[in-house]
């Protein structure tokens, strides 16, 4: 809850929340997108991969995920968090391999579940006049 100066957790609180120049060439790189899906008369969905550390309520990354939320929103943004869909789940079950802690298969299972959630629910206006994809529309 309290990270040490020189941790991992420390040098994100430093860089999300006391390094105005890496906040804004966030929010300059989320502009350009924000532009570029206005041109193409698109939605923006921002999907925030869930560190498979510590799945619990104290979840260590959930201010980072909140500050990338309101940045999201900002450039008007759907954000999907995909913490919940983890927690209670133990981290290591969900690894590659013991020391690689990216998403196996099952982790991808659960990444693919929250996206389409995600895309279900887009409002309206993001699909056009022929609505969502059939498989989208119905929910399992």
């Amino acid at each position: 809850m309290w990270p040490p100066k020189g941790s991992y957790i420390h040098e994100l609180d430093d860089n999300y929340f006391d390094n105005p120049p890496a906040i804004t060439a966030l929010s300059n790189a989320f502009a350009q997108i924000e532009e570029a899906a206005h041109a193409r008369n698109a939605c923006v969905v921002l999907m925030q991969h869930t560190s498979l550390w510590f799945l619990h309520v104290f979840h260590p990354f959930r201010r980072f995920h909140a500050a990338v939320a309101k940045l999201a929103e900002a450039h008007h943004f759907a954000n999907k968090d995909t913490v919940s869909y983890f927690l209670g789940r133990g981290g290591l079950e969900l690894w590659v391999g013991p020391f690689d802690p990216h998403p196996n298969g099952e982790g991808h299972a659960i990444l693919a579940q929250a996206a389409l959630d995600a895309l279900r629910d887009l409002p309206a206006k993001c699909w056009g006049p022929s609505g969502p994809p059939p498989a989208l529309a119905a929910r399992h």
